[in-house]
């Protein structure tokens, strides 16, 4: 199988849409991640934002208790953010990431291997937000400074930090620098 892309690029506002296999985006296979260089675009500070995909999740994890589904970090400690599927228990929910307070927060889904989902964490002002399938599932309040630019890892928390690695599909992805797309239903 080979991966190939139409379209991606790279701006303040970056969209990335990959085709694979009949458009059901970037597949993953739990041992190899896509990574785009560290960027201003990435860098969303202490603005709004929007971080949205759509997740096709195949089940299991590397060797950690979660699956990296988008990471913006540069190294374990890096103040940035993320959106994972994170073991709560024994039931797998989304998750979103704040790295200055270390913060993490989950949504109510239980997802479902083989499933689609469209995911949403975006911030304006200081109030966070993860929607799953439209429907907002938790709030977090905080201002924190995410940093002035960002790398982006597609199927990971960190590039090289194989134990989060994401087996399954990603597709349609967007940031968003400066709006938050969504809020309030």
């Amino acid at each position: 199988s080979c991966l190939k892309f139409r379209s991606a690029e790279l701006k303040a506002t970056t969209r990335i849409r990959s085709y694979w296999r009949g458009n059901s985006g970037v597949a993953l296979d739990g041992a190899s991640t896509l990574n785009i260089a560290t960027n201003t675009g990435f860098g969303f500070s202490t603005g709004d934002f929007t971080i949205e995909c759509w997740v096709n999740w195949s089940g299991g994890y590397g060797t950690s208790n979660s699956a990296g589904i988008l990471g913006f970090r540069s190294a374990v400690a890096a103040e940035a953010t993320l959106i994972n599927i994170r073991t709560a228990g024994t039931t797998p929910q989304f998750s979103i990431y704040d790295g200055p307070t270390a913060t993490e927060f989950q949504g109510t889904t239980i997802v479902q291997p083989r499933t689609w989902y469209h995911v949403v964490s975006c911030r304006s002002g200081t109030t966070w937000r993860l929607f799953v399938n439209g429907v907002i599932e938790n709030t977090h309040n905080s201002g924190s400074d995410l940093g002035s630019s960002n790398p982006l890892v597609i199927g990971s928390l960190i590039n090289g930090l194989t134990a989060t690695n994401f087996s399954g599909s990603i597709s349609d992805i967007r940031v968003v620098k400066g709006t938050a797309i969504y809020t309030e239903p």
